[in-house]
């Protein structure tokens, strides 16, 4: 699956798999949720005991949906964040994985490096850290989606912990466990009307795709006459 890497903004990095459409239908309460949830109100502080970032648990049943709507919130969203990471969070060897294909892509790794498979993650943690550091205020924020996990306790070992600028969204079709500190949140199928009202847009798209192929097709027969 391909990446988008964006850097338009000095220091602004942005690394999530590409849209296959710009067609999203639905999901904007659940959206709305998943918004608030990683942003809390001023009026909602942390609580004191709560050791991992704001982070939200979304589930559901295979094909639902549930990678589709964390890259569309990175998308809307990714102006609240000067750094938003995709995580392969399939197995151990993808999430290293993913992790070392980041950090090269930051430029504190070199690419084609034999190292302990975790190097890319202890650096990728520490350049994270530095970004609190060196702007206290929380402005740098960071978002990590952690996509397709099967297994929560794999995860203890890849969250950032103790970070006040960070926020963590998590795809799994497990529910989340429940002594978790995350917000659980589960994607249901589309309703049949919500469900109708896509197949209607995409066959909307696939119309015009048609006659823009068919007006090209056309432009070149005229094209041939002369």
């Amino acid at each position: 699956m391909s990446t988008e890497i964006r850097s338009e903004e000095v220091g602004h990095f942005f690394n999530a798999p590409t849209r296959g459409s710009d067609v999203f239908y639905g999901r904007e309460d659940l959206l709305l949720e998943i918004k608030q949830s990683l942003h809390p109100k001023p009026s909602q502080p942390k609580p004191s005991n709560q050791s991992l970032p704001n982070t939200v648990w979304l589930s559901g049943l295979g094909g639902v949906g549930k990678t589709e709507i964390a890259r569309e919130y990175a998308f809307r969203w990714s102006s609240d964040y000067k750094v938003v990471l995709w995580i392969n969070a399939k197995s151990e060897s993808t999430i290293l994985r993913s992790f070392a294909v980041i950090a090269v892509l930051l430029g504190i790794l070199q690419p084609n490096v034999e190292l302990n498979p975790r190097h890319g993650l202890r650096l990728t943690q520490n350049w994270l850290a530095g970004l609190a550091g060196r702007n206290p205020d929380g402005h740098d924020s960071w978002l990590m989606i952690f996509d397709n996990t099967d297994d929560p306790i794999l995860l203890d070992d890849f969250i950032p912990r103790h970070s006040p600028n960070g926020a963590v969204l998590i795809t799994s079709r497990r529910p989340s466990p429940g002594a978790s500190e995350a917000t659980a949140l589960e994607v249901l199928p589309l309703s049949n009307e919500d469900g109708l009202q896509l197949l209607l847009d995409l066959s909307h798209l696939h119309d015009n795709a048609e006659v823009e192929g068919d007006n090209m097709a056309a432009g070149v027969g005229r094209a041939k006459d002369q």
